[in-house]
């Protein structure tokens, strides 16, 4: 039986955690220009945009 290596564990963990952090943060972005940008939106708009935000936070953690 071959013994894990707990180095390429970690090194899998932080490029995910990395790669999570900066997906996160340009949603955070784009959601943050929409709001900016295009006040005279719909309300119905915004409103499922900020629902969808804050679920996908509320599930990333």
């Amino acid at each position: 039986m071959l013994a894990s290596s707990n180095d390429t564990t970690y090194g899998a963990y932080f490029i995910s955690t990395i790669l999570c952090a900066t997906l996160c943060g340009v949603s955070c972005m784009q959601t943050f220009s929409y709001f900016t940008r295009l006040v005279n939106s719909a309300s119905g708009a915004s409103a499922c945009l900020t629902q969808i935000v804050v679920m996908s936070e509320m599930i990333d953690g």
